[in-house]
């Protein structure tokens, strides 16, 4: 996937017109609006992710194949010879594959100071997404992304936001003022994609699941479940994995009735001024509610 990012970027950008995945990739191409200030959806380096818009539409799926990458499950042999808490670590990749399985789910989640694509190479953009994702019959997407890029340092940013609504094989990136614009959703699905929950687990929380340890049942957003926290040897492969050396704090939170992954937090304060601190939060709500649907938009 990540090859195919760095292949199909451009086209991908002069497609559907997207500044915020284009400062990610250091592709300064597309029509977002740009503003002085900070941006209502992304989030700040050192801060949580602030509130985003709910999408105004919610889509209505067509049957079409639903695409994500695929994980391979680590056996418990694996996972015991890379830490003793292998039953931990095989919860962790289940948590994943529980949540491609399920109906539909809203979800929030953010990411600071680091590029996705490149967990090594620091970055000084900000992505915030919030909305809906439809999963069976087919894959279908109403979210919100805002960015914002500022100056290491902090001294002056620029924010984008931009509404995309995906269903099927068909994207639009509707506008105010705008008649919807549909465009083939077949070199947009992997980018945006990482940006999504599925996609962020995929690459900073699944080929980490050594690193975390059952804490035990804890009660978020009024539901139950299990709680897992990072290690000190946790800490130290992602330290060594993205050069953020500092402070490192991790947790996730697998549903208990469901056993898919439910939140996620990492956070590095880093001790080189040099460098940017990281962050990643993802939130899943509202799992299989019957009420989320994905329309296009008019």
């Amino acid at each position: 996937m990540q090859g195919y990012a760095r292949k199909n970027g451009p086209q991908l950008l002069v497609a559907i017109g997207l500044v915020l995945i284009g400062v990610v990739f250091g592709i300064l191409v597309g029509r977002g609006t740009a503003s002085p200030t900070g941006p209502d959806i992304a989030i700040q380096p050192t801060q949580s992710p602030a509130p985003l818009p709910a999408p105004t539409t919610r889509p209505t799926p067509r049957p079409t194949p639903s695409v994500a990458p695929t994980v391979a499950r680590p056996s418990p042999a694996m996972a015991s010879s890379v830490r003793p808490d292998a039953a931990a670590v095989v919860a962790i990749w289940d948590s994943l594959e529980r949540l491609r399985a399920v109906r539909a789910y809203r979800f929030t989640s953010g990411i600071a100071g680091f590029n996705p694509m490149r967990l090594d190479e620091m970055s000084n953009t900000s992505i915030g997404t919030r909305g809906s994702l439809v999963q069976q019959p087919a894959l279908a997407i109403d979210a919100v992304f805002g960015s914002q890029m500022v100056e290491f340092g902090g001294a002056a940013g620029i924010s984008s936001t931009q509404r995309f609504v995906l269903i099927g094989d068909t994207i639009w990136s509707p506008r105010p003022g705008e008649s919807p614009d549909p465009q083939p959703a077949a070199q947009s699905l992997e980018e945006l994609n990482v940006f999504l929950p599925d996609g962020m687990a995929t690459r900073l929380i699944i080929p980490f699941a050594a690193g975390f340890e059952q804490v035990g049942v804890e009660t978020r957003r009024g539901i139950d479940t299990i709680h897992y926290h990072m290690t000190d040897q946790g800490q130290h492969v992602y330290a060594s994995t993205t050069g953020c050396v500092g402070d490192w704090s991790g947790d996730l939170w697998i549903v208990k009735d469901g056993g898919y992954l439910g939140e996620a937090e990492l956070r590095c304060a880093s001790a080189d001024a040099s460098r940017s601190n990281l962050q990643m939060q993802l939130q899943v709500t509202d799992v299989d509610d019957p009420s989320i649907k994905v329309e296009p938009p008019s």
